[in-house]
């Protein structure tokens, strides 16, 4: 009997494990910077309800592998001493961490998470400023994350890693000393005038004889001419209209049947790039907190910015974490995008036009 016990809570404790695993990847905001620049590096989390996360090893920040330094380094060390070369880079900001005290790890008590839901999935998320000083490919890796299900304490060791490629500067060619020998002066050998010689001052005074007689000629052309000028009209096609054209199109597709990736990144981007043309701001090249902090001075309501958020979120959500939202989801999501591109379109009011005009 005792036997049976044990193997019934083993079989618990282990579907526990499996059934609460935290799912924990990384990104970069951007494949490509310029040496020296900043850039963002993603945290994410996938994790139930109940999921408590004690800590996250902070170590993954200061070991950013540096595939350039790394390939010189065994090219010289034949005995391959060592496996990696770290990248020499700098935490500019820690997001929404804290760091009470500087002992390589996290505690419960220094994280805090942007946090948001899909059904029952809850993505936690945070970002980290870096400045890269070594160019070529710079490789993250995931940290190792500590947490707790119903009183169980488990670790999260996954090998995920995300490249990014540092551009260096455009190196200035130092120009090669001239090889060729100082030849020795030789006395001038005069020639006698001829009419070739004042050829190209011919040529000049005919020009400008003709280029006269065109400007004359034309400006008698103008004043005998009584047209009047036409206007050349822009016609400016609203941002809303663009908008809809493509949400439309991409409806038609039905890539989310397919494609749930692409299917996302398209949408999002129609909503962005709608964004940036009705107001005027960075949507295209912008976080989703950026955009949301953006988007609440001008006059929209709560609601609409949270629908506009979620759609945004969902997302990252897909693209970082490789989530895969229940497909009604994404049906919905566009018909949130199209009524949310008809709510905030700009309305042109025309003039009146009177009798007397």
């Amino acid at each position: 009997m005792r036997q049976i016990i044990l193997v019934i809570m083993l079989l618990f404790l282990t579907s526990i494990s499996m059934l609460g695993q935290v799912n924990v990847s990384i990104g970069w905001e951007r494949d490509t910077i310029e040496l020296g620049n900043e850039v963002n590096l993603l945290l994410f989390l996938k994790v139930l309800h109940e999921t408590e996360i004690n800590t996250v090893s902070g170590g993954f920040l200061d070991s950013l592998i540096s595939g350039f330094q790394t390939i010189k380094m065994r090219e010289a060390d034949t005995t391959r001493s060592k496996e990696f070369e770290y990248a020499d880079a700098e935490v500019v900001n820690y997001g929404q961490f804290s760091i009470d005290e500087d002992d390589g790890v996290f505690t419960d008590s220094e994280l805090s998470w942007q946090r948001s839901e899909v059904g029952g999935e809850v993505l936690l998320s945070n970002k980290f400023r870096m400045r890269i000083w070594d160019p070529g490919q710079i490789i993250a890796s995931n940290p190792i994350v500590e947490y707790t299900i119903q009183g169980q304490n488990f670790i999260s060791n996954q090998k995920y890693q995300a490249p990014l490629y540092v551009r260096p500067p455009i190196d200035i060619a130092v120009m090669e000393k001239d090889s060729f020998d100082i030849s020795p002066i030789k006395t001038i050998i005069k020639e006698p005038i001829n009419w070739s010689d004042y050829r190209p001052y011919a040529l000049a005074f005919f020009g400008i004889v003709l280029a006269l007689a065109s400007f004359f000629f034309y400006k008698n052309y103008q004043k005998r001419r009584k047209a009047l000028p036409v206007e050349k009209v822009e016609i400016i096609i609203p941002a809303h209209e663009i908008a809809l054209d493509k949400l439309r199109g991409l409806d038609q597709k039905k890539l989310w049947q397919s494609d749930i990736k692409t299917y996302q990144s398209e949408l999002t981007h129609i909503v962005r790039e709608y964004l940036e043309n009705r107001y005027h701001i960075p949507a295209l090249e912008t976080t989703t907190d950026e955009i949301v902090n953006a988007i609440q001075k001008k006059e929209l309501t709560s609601d609409v910015i949270g629908e506009m958020k979620n759609i945004l979120q969902v997302a990252d959500l897909v693209k970082f974490a490789k989530s895969k939202p229940s497909l009604n989801i994404h049906q919905e999501f566009m018909e949130k995008a199209l009524e949310f591109v008809q709510e905030t379109k700009k309305i042109i009011i025309e003039p009146e036009v009177t009798d007397d005009q």
